[in-house]
């Protein structure tokens, strides 16, 4: 590639028009960035593969809460306490002798 005189004139050219419009790109970038910093709102999305590109994402469904697993321990700590006799029942049998 040869370094002539227009290459040089003609990069100094674009280099002056992107450092014009630089911060014509930038400033409103950074306004919008400093707008959703303040509100907590996003205004702009900048992720290309977002499904349903357009829309406003929706919160997932809450799935139907679960059957909680009992463990031993709990089952034991959840029982009824039955107050029993000191002495044993009378026999069926032992009365007809």
């Amino acid at each position: 590639m040869s370094r002539s005189i227009g290459n040089y004139i003609t990069c100094g050219i674009l280099a002056f028009v992107f450092i014009l419009f630089l911060p014509v790109i930038l400033l409103p970038l950074l306004l919008v960035l400093f707008i959703q910093m303040l509100t907590g709102r996003r205004i702009v999305y900048m992720n290309r593969f977002r499904p349903g590109a357009g829309m406003h994402p929706r919160p997932p469904e809450a799935d139907p809460e679960p059957e909680r697993e009992v463990r031993a321990s709990e089952a034991v700590i959840d029982a009824e306490v039955v107050d029993l006799p000191d002495e044993p029942p009378p026999q069926i049998g032992a009365e007809k002798r």
